[in-house]
């Protein structure tokens, strides 16, 4: 985004001189640095992201079950149920 933006402003610099021929290089430098930028964000940086996405809904449901068990345990509930719930856990 960053040079596709400086690219523009060099572009937008230009244009108000008679230098026609600068006009091109100014736009393909803006072009460029948004290709580049898509090629670096669907290859790299958006994978990465599903990625931690899945890492974080995987924990989060651990954390949410430690913290039920933890519920449980805190209200006194029979030792039968809070096994059932840790076996049903297990079993997910």
């Amino acid at each position: 985004m960053t040079g596709t933006v400086m690219g523009l402003v060099s572009l937008f610099s230009i244009l108000g001189d008679n230098n026609k021929t600068a006009l091109g290089p100014a736009l393909a430098l803006a072009i460029t640095a948004t290709f580049f930028g898509l090629i670096l964000s669907n290859c790299f940086v958006t994978p990465l992201a599903d990625h931690l996405h899945i890492k974080h809904m995987q924990d989060e449901k651990v954390y949410t079950g430690v913290y039920q068990i933890l519920i449980l345990i805190n209200r006194n509930e029979p030792a039968r149920l809070i096994s059932d719930e840790v076996k049903g856990r297990e079993a997910a």
